[in-house]
């Protein structure tokens, strides 16, 4: 059997719970301590100092209520045996690490708000956990606040308010899952482009309230009429209702301008081996405002092709490449040679020097008249 445990240690533990009981929950006469204690709901221990809590919660079973906030604890103390418990507030403590609290099965509303927290962990299996607060972390200068996947999948299937705002983020495009958001805090991140939060936004069909405040991207002047076509459900914005009106006329404005862009026909390409068009099933488009980066060279030829063309030019006989030449002469060939007179008189001169055997030590009448045609100015 297990000892009993020493009334001194756990006299003081007990007063610590019954000093935070309400005027509400009073004690009764002739009730004892322990079972008063059974049968408490809410208790209040926020605001006394504490730095740690040695306590054993499980003396309450019924508690549903418990605010620790605006104390100095380091840690979250062990709440594993009050399973009825649906509301905690912890916020503005020095809390450093979530633990798992998969065992607050009926956990509802959680408050973490302005403590030193790098990661959002340990959410698994609190699957009516509805609002969380874990907004401006004391976090080393460089650090933002991290999440584990996880956790952000568990808990995406309940949560409806979520506030992570003054957390240094950069993107919220890790909050994709959850889509029954109807409040999103993110105001003063460092979120500087649509993209960081497109991903998320367009998940979350439910989204009625948005703050986004504080981050560069809404320096851009569309800003918020960008954030109104992008998340349809929106009805606040930063603080800002959205009536029907305006929410109509940016609507019907965005679709006026998508309606004025010119669309673009695709083009066809030509095979460059038969010059017929390419097969549809080949055909490649591209969307109208995407960017095709680098030169496309065409396809070289065939390598048969290319290796009977190059017998045939190197077999060619002199009088065969002089016939072609006398052919582009009644063409608009560019590349025919300019000085006809200059072809014949080469022509002739071989034909000469053919026949001698050998090269002639005097030049012959056509080699004279040869220099001097090619020396006559054009």
């Amino acid at each position: 059997m297990n000892a009993a445990p020493d009334p001194k240690m756990v006299k003081p533990k007990v007063n610590l719970i019954t000093s935070g009981t309400s005027k509400y929950s009073k004690k009764k006469r002739d009730e004892s301590v322990y079972h008063y204690l059974k049968r408490l709901s809410h208790l209040h221990l926020e605001g006394k100092n504490l730095t740690e809590i040695d306590c054993d919660f499980s003396v309450c079973p019924q508690l549903s209520v418990l605010y620790l906030y605006d104390n100095h604890l380091t840690a979250i103390p062990d709440l594993s045996r009050n399973r009825n418990l649906s509301h905690l507030y912890l916020q503005d403590n020095q809390i450093r690490h979530i633990p798992d609290l998969s065992s607050l099965i009926q956990l509802t509303k959680l408050y973490l708000s302005n403590n030193c927290i790098a990661v959002i962990e340990g959410l698994k299996n609190l699957h009516h956990l509805n609002e969380l607060y874990i907004d401006r972390q004391q976090l080393p200068p460089g650090e933002k606040l991290l999440l584990d996947p996880r956790s952000i999948r568990a808990i995406a299937v309940c949560l409806q308010v979520l506030n992570i705002s003054g957390n240094r983020l950069t993107s919220l495009n890790e909050l994709h899952p959850l889509h029954q958001l109807t409040c999103l805090y993110a105001s003063d991140n460092k979120v500087s482009q649509f993209s960081d939060v497109a991903g998320a936004l367009m998940n979350m069909e439910k989204l009625a309230t948005l703050e986004l405040h504080g981050n560069p991207m809404c320096r851009n002047k569309r800003y918020r009429d960008k954030l109104i076509i992008m998340v349809k459900s929106l009805e606040n914005l930063d603080g800002k209702d959205i009536s029907v009106t305006s929410k109509t006329f940016i609507h019907n404005w965005s679709a006026s301008r998508t309606a004025l862009r010119p669309r673009r026909e695709p083009t066809r390409v030509l095979n460059p081996y038969k010059g017929d068009p390419v097969d549809d099933t080949n055909f490649t488009t591209f969307p109208r405002d995407s960017k095709v980066s680098g030169y496309m060279m065409p396809g070289l030829p065939m390598r048969k092709h290319f290796s009977q063309s190059s017998a045939k030019g190197s077999s060619k006989t002199y009088s065969s490449s002089m016939s072609n030449a006398d052919n582009n002469q009644n063409t608009n060939n560019p590349f025919v040679p300019i000085n006809q007179d200059f072809e014949v008189l080469r022509r002739d001169f071989r034909v000469e020097t053919r026949d001698q055997g050998t090269h002639p030590k005097t030049p012959s009448p056509g080699l004279r008249h040869l220099k001097k045609v090619s020396h006559a100015p054009a």
